[in-house]
């Protein structure tokens, strides 16, 4: 059903070049069901359409936030090609994966499982290559 959204904004900008100077934000919270590791191909079955067409809307200024649960399990389709990610806690596997992943030091590795609300680990690879901590501002 997500795809179908994409989709329809996708083939809408790619036709109105006017369309693509704003920029199209799709919210997926709690999506791990969409966004999990499949090793399990079998005859038939084919990439995930979503993965598919969030990775081809950048060009177009469509954005996909995921909102997850368990970095551990999520498709590398998805981890390869985010520009940006924020971890604001994690601990085992999670934790271990995240430290791979974004090249986190065992310092800032040791502060994944501590961070307090509104604290956060993020990386966005357009701005800056290494992951930072920082502050995300609370809502009330």
């Amino acid at each position: 059903f997500c795809s179908l959204f994409l989709l329809r904004c996708y083939e809408y900008r790619r036709v109105h070049a006017e369309a693509r100077s704003r920029i199209t934000a799709f919210v997926l919270d709690d999506a791990m069901s969409i966004t999990r590791e499949t090793n399990n191909l079998q005859e038939g079955t084919t990439i995930n359409p979503l993965a598919t067409m969030a990775f081809m809307s950048r060009s177009f200024g469509i954005s996909l936030i995921v909102a997850c649960q368990n970095y551990a399990q999520i498709s590398s389709y998805y981890k390869n090609n985010a520009d940006s990610i924020l971890a604001f806690s994690s601990s085992g596997e999670d934790a271990y994966s995240l430290q791979r992943h974004l090249n986190l030091s065992d310092a800032q590795a040791a502060l994944l499982p501590t961070l307090q609300p509104g604290e956060v680990i993020a990386l966005a690879r357009s701005t800056w290559p290494k992951a930072v901590r920082g502050r995300v501002p609370l809502l009330e």
